[in-house]
């Protein structure tokens, strides 16, 4: 089983970067602003906590070989991303994430 935990005080991944598993064949595709429901381009601290609890949910209901694809726009998060049990996922960001300068505030649990 696949872990993502993020512990870097600002973490920016820039466009076009994918990650396949081994075997991945999605099936079917959530775009994480018009599938999940995720804010882009707002930076206030409200928009990071909801979009960090987004992708929690959104990794943690992925099923087998889907895709979370995260479109070309600016995505704020606060940090404490955790994802266990994915199977034959990718992630393609096309986008970028930026997770919250202040580390303190990160959550700590996967639970929030």
């Amino acid at each position: 089983a696949a872990r993502i935990h993020v512990t870097a005080s600002v973490v920016v991944l820039l466009l076009s970067l994918e990650v396949y598993r081994v075997g991945a064949e999605a099936s079917t595709t959530l775009n994480f602003e018009t599938d999940c429901g995720a804010i882009a381009d707002k930076s206030s601290m409200a928009v990071a906590w909801e979009n960090g609890k987004l992708l929690n949910q959104t990794l943690s209901t992925l099923k087998k070989g889907e895709t979370l694809y995260i479109p070309a726009k600016v995505f704020h998060l606060m940090g404490g991303v955790f994802a266990s049990g994915l199977e034959s996922n990718t992630i393609h960001i096309d986008g970028t994430l930026v997770f919250g300068k202040a580390n303190i505030n990160w959550p700590r649990k996967p639970n929030g």
